[in-house]
C-alpha cells in the first residue's frame, strides 16, 4: 500500500516536471491516470495543465482520460489551461512543438552522454 502511494506520488511528480517520458513509464506499468490527489483532488491531468506540460496534457487525452474530472476547486483540466495567458489554441500548439523539441534535444545529449561523446556536450 505505501509503495502504491509512493508510486503514483511518482505520476504526479512526473506531470508536474513535464517528464512525459517518465509519466509514459509509469502508466504503461500501472498506474491510474484518473487517480486524484486527496487533499485538491487533481488528476494528473489537472497537474500537468495547471504546470502547462501540453504534450503531457495531450498524451493523456490521446490515453481517453477524462477532461471533465472536477478537482475540489470545481476545476477541470481544461479550466487550468485556461488560466492567465494560455486562452490561444495557436499559442498551445507553438508551446507544445517547443516542449517537444527540448525534450528531444535531452534524449540527444543523453545519448552523447552515455555512448561518451564529449565533443558533442560541449556544443
Amino acid at each position: 500500500m505505501i509503495f502504491d502511494i509512493i508510486s503514483f506520488l511518482d505520476v504526479w511528480q512526473a506531470c508536474k516536471d513535464g517528464d512525459l517520458d517518465q509519466v509514459r513509464i509509469l502508466l504503461r506499468e500501472g498506474e491510474d491516470p484518473s487517480q486524484q490527489t486527496q487533499e485538491k483532488q487533481n488528476t494528473p491531468m489537472h497537474i500537468a495543465a495547471k504546470h502547462g506540460h501540453y504534450l503531457i496534457v495531450k498524451y493523456l487525452i490521446e490515453l481517453q482520460c477524462s477532461t471533465t474530472t472536477l478537482n475540489a476547486a470545481g476545476q477541470t483540466p481544461g479550466d487550468l489551461l485556461r488560466v492567465g495567458w494560455v486562452q490561444d489554441p495557436a499559442r498551445v500548439e507553438k508551446l507544445a512543438m517547443r516542449e517537444k523539441s527540448v525534450a528531444d534535444q535531452n534524449k540527444v545529449r543523453a545519448k552523447q552522454k552515455l555512448l561518451g561523446d564529449t565533443e558533442g556536450l560541449l556544443r
